[in-house]
C-alpha cells in the first residue's frame, strides 16, 4: 500500500482543519483519504493540534515466528495506540500482573461519549488495541496450541473512538478524540478524523466537531467519590442512594435532559426530568463508574456515580 507521510509538513496539506467560529471551539481534522495502518511494523504518527510535534502514535504488528531447534510457531497480531510524549494520555483500561508488569488497552469510546477526566488516561507508549496472539508446540510427542485474544477494540469496531488528552505549549491540558475502524479481526486499523476541545480542561464528546458552545463557561464537576454535588444547575440536586438515582427539583421551572452513560460512553438511559422528585433504579446496572449528564438551556454539567 501507499504509505501516507508521517512528516509534518507533508501531511499539512492531505488534511482539511476547521476551527468554528463563534462560540465554538473545537478544532477538527479531517484526513482524507482515511490512513489505512495494515502492513507490519507500520506506524502512523498524529499531530493533534498541528504544531509540527507529533502528539499520539499508532503501530501495527503482525508476524510469525518459528523455531525449528524447539518445534514451536508463533503468531503474533497487534493494533497498538500510544503516546509520544508522557505528558500526553489515552482513555483506556489496565490490567496489572501478579509477576509484575502492566497492559494497557485503549477504549472504543462510543459516538457522544464524554471525554474528561472522568476516564482513566495511560500515558503509555504502546497500548494495545487489539491483540491476538497463538502458538503452538509439542511435548511428549503430542501437540499443544495456546491462543489468546483481547482488546477493548476486539474483534472489530466502525466509527469508535479513541479518547486523548494532550498538554499545550501553555502546559493546560486538552480533551479530543480519533475516530477509527478496526478490521478483520484486528488486521487493519484506520484512522478517519480527530478533533480537540481548543478550550483547556473543558471536557469534548466523541464525534463532536462544535465542543463547548456555551457563552459563559460551564464549570467541569470535580472527580470526587462524592453523591452530592453543589449543582452548576440552580435547583437541581442528584444524589444515588443504595441501588437509586435521584434527581430533586426545588421548583419546575425548567425542563431538564438526563443521560446516564458507561464508561465507555454508551448511552444506559435517557429521561426527560420534569417533576419535583424523580427516582431512577440503578439496580439492573453492573457494579462501578457512571456518567451522569444532566441539561437545559442553561446550560450542562457532569456528575460521576458509583453503582454497588
Amino acid at each position: 500500500m501507499n504509505k501516507k507521510l508521517l512528516a509534518y509538513s507533508a501531511m499539512a496539506c492531505a488534511l482539511v482543519q476547521i476551527k468554528n467560529t463563534a462560540n465554538a471551539e473545537a478544532v477538527y481534522t479531517n484526513i482524507d483519504p482515511d490512513t489505512i495502518v495494515n502492513d507490519h511494523l507500520e506506524y502512523y504518527y498524529l499531530d493533534i493540534n498541528n504544531d509540527a510535534i507529533s502528539d499520539f502514535q499508532f503501530f501495527n504488528v503482525s508476524y510469525i515466528h518459528y523455531d525449528t531447534f524447539y518445534n514451536t510457531s508463533e503468531f503474533r497480531q497487534k493494533i497498538w495506540a500510544g503516546v509520544m510524549t508522557w505528558d500526553n494520555g489515552v482513555a483506556g483500561s489496565s490490567q496489572t500482573f501478579v509477576g509484575g508488569g502492566t497492559r494497557y488497552y485503549p477504549y472504543a469510546l462510543h459516538l457522544d461519549a464524554p471525554i474528561n477526566d472522568f476516564l482513566q488516561f495511560n500515558n503509555w507508549i504502546n497500548q494495545e488495541m487489539v491483540f491476538r496472539t497463538s502458538s503452538s508446540f509439542t511435548f511428549l510427542g503430542n501437540p499443544y496450541y495456546i491462543t489468546n485474544l483481547g482488546g477493548n477494540w476486539y474483534p472489530e469496531f466502525i466509527d469508535h473512538f479513541v479518547g486523548v488528552k494532550f498538554l499545550d505549549m501553555d502546559n493546560k491540558n486538552h480533551f479530543g478524540w480519533i475516530r477509527c475502524d478496526v478490521l478483520e479481526e484486528g488486521r487493519i486499523l484506520v484512522i478517519k478524523d480527530y478533533a480537540y476541545e481548543s478550550k483547556p480542561n473543558v471536557s469534548i464528546k466523541a464525534g463532536d466537531m462544535l465542543g463547548d458552545t456555551t457563552s459563559r463557561a460551564v464549570k467541569e464537576e470535580p472527580i470526587f467519590n462524592v453523591t452530592v454535588d453543589q449543582n452548576i444547575l440552580e435547583g437541581l440536586t442528584i444524589y444515588t442512594f443504595n441501588s437509586d438515582l435521584f434527581v430533586n427539583l426545588e421548583e419546575v421551572n425548567h425542563v431538564y435532559e438526563l443521560k446516564i452513560y458507561s464508561i465507555t460512553g454508551q448511552i444506559m438511559h435517557t429521561q426527560t426530568i420534569a417533576e419535583l422528585n424523580t427516582i431512577i433504579p440503578l439496580n439492573s446496572y453492573n457494579k462501578g463508574y457512571y456518567l451522569i449528564e444532566v441539561t437545559n438551556e442553561e446550560g450542562r454539567f457532569t456528575k460521576k456515580v458509583f453503582v454497588n
